[in-house]
């Protein structure tokens, strides 16, 4: 934005030191360019984020969007801007910190307890005796083959735990809380056949 070269010119002109007649043409280009990077250097220095970007690097850091490092410019997209929250303050007013309130919405079905999700499922009778295998779709939309050890038998109310499949821990976003499948059994088929047959299942 050199528009101390072209207004110098201007006003040597209207000073009478260069020839108004032999330079209106070149004189008239001039002040328009004058007005175009004086409208310029008004949206720079009136919008804070320009103005930060054209003091860190240079004026080709604002046509390219973004600045850059190491000598040169980069072509980064810009993250979008949200909207400004003005908030008028009283003389004498002690700033306050601004508290962020986050509501937690309800899965239907993974519950949060600390780190740790837990979620339900039922086995049947047979696959409580003989052994059990399902898919769990995690939150994140992963399939896990969830299944028993050889020779275990599901007990009513038993919590089967899957290691690191829980949330991430606090400050720790590498380490992960436990996943809990509470497993319940469906007894009906033993009531059903006492009813049919009159004996025990």
């Amino acid at each position: 934005m050199d528009v101390e070269h072209d207004s110098s010119i201007v006003a040597l002109v209207v000073a009478g030191l260069v020839s108004k007649r032999e330079k209106l043409p070149e004189i008239q280009l001039l002040v328009l360019r004058l007005f175009i990077q004086l409208a310029q250097a008004y949206e720079v220095l009136s919008d804070l984020e320009k103005r930060e970007i054209y003091d860190q690097y240079d004026e080709d850091a604002l046509k390219e969007g973004t600045g850059g490092g190491d000598g040169g410019s980069s072509r980064g997209t810009r993250q979008r801007r949200g909207e400004d929250v003005i908030h008028p303050l009283k003389p004498e007013t002690i700033t306050g910190d601004i508290v962020f309130v986050l509501q937690q919405k309800e899965h239907p079905k993974f519950k949060l307890m600390g780190d740790d999700l837990f979620v339900e499922h039922t086995l049947t009778l047979a696959e409580a005796i003989c052994g059990f295998q399902f898919i769990l779709t995690h939150l994140n939309n992963r399939k896990l083959l969830i299944k028993s050890q050889p020779v275990e038998i599901a007990k009513p109310d038993q919590f089967k735990a899957i290691n690191d499949e829980g949330m991430p821990m606090y400050q720790r976003p590498f380490m992960r809380g436990e996943l809990y499948i509470h497993l319940t059994i469906d007894f009906r088929v033993i009531v059903i056949c006492y009813l049919i047959i009159g004996v025990d299942y």
